[in-house]
């Protein structure tokens, strides 16, 4: 992972189109999304999060995908000391993918995610037989229960790959702070409009700490419910906390 800089580009307007009916309507979002201010808001706590969550100092495709597939519907706190038992116990996806099923099942258990471990199984003995090739988006998304967002994780923090990470936590963020609202509120993450704010905004070189920011940001302030505004570091052009501000 790069080095925290001490300055980041600042991103421009976004111009972006907005399907209505049988027309697309062209719409500019004027507010600047303030990359540097997340930034060094991540970056002065980054040693704490790379410290509580492991899998992120790995760059191995095999330790990020079961990060990622341990990560599903898991509070992330959870998944930490199941994690680490996993990459001891099976330290190559050949390990993995030779495990006892049962045996799998049972540490999996405490995540809820017991039922999915023939996926997990079948994903990482895929990952073996392509372990040789350099894999992109499109194979692992061919990948047996691997979606976009376990795609474009790996391809980000194993592979360096510029892209969007996006979940409803993060769709939450890009929504409030600029008063848009997604075509399927039930899933945000899937909105094609929040998806082209992401690419524009991201930097075209600390995609993976923006990435990371966000995700963080998400966790520890722009909660679902009760969100820590006064604490956030993009507040000053946030819609969502001015218009709480004006309510107060």
């Amino acid at each position: 992972m790069t080095v925290c800089r001490n300055e980041f580009k600042r991103s421009e307007g976004i111009k972006i189109f907005v399907p209505a009916g049988s027309k697309i309507f062209e719409k500019r979002l004027e507010t600047t999304f303030p990359v540097e201010n997340l930034l060094k808001w991540w970056c002065s706590r980054k040693n704490e999060f790379l410290r509580k969550y492991p899998w992120r100092l790995e760059n191995d495709p095999y330790k990020v995908l079961l990060a990622e597939f341990l990560l599903q519907r898991t509070r992330r706190d959870v998944v930490v000391k199941i994690y680490q038992h996993l990459i001891t116990k099976y330290p190559r996806p050949e390990d993995l993918a030779n495990a006892d099923l049962a045996e799998l099942m049972r540490l999996l258990e405490p995540l809820g995610l017991r039922k999915r471990v023939r996926y997990l199984l079948a994903t990482v003995s895929e990952l073996v037989n392509i372990k040789n090739k350099k894999p992109d988006y499109e194979t692992l998304r061919k990948l047996p229960g691997v979606g976009d967002y376990i795609a474009s994780a790996v391809c980000i923090f194993a592979l360096n790959q510029r892209r969007p990470l996006i979940d409803k936590n993060v769709a939450r963020i890009i929504i409030r702070f600029y008063g848009i609202m997604p075509k399927k509120p039930e899933r945000p993450q899937d909105d094609p409009t929040i998806r082209t704010i992401i690419k524009k905004i991201m930097p075209e070189t600390e995609f993976k700490e923006f990435n990371l920011a966000l995700l963080d940001l998400a966790w520890e302030l722009c909660k679902p419910r009760k969100p820590r505004c006064e604490n956030c570091p993009i507040k000053a052009e946030c819609k969502y906390f001015h218009e709480l501000s004006q309510k107060d």
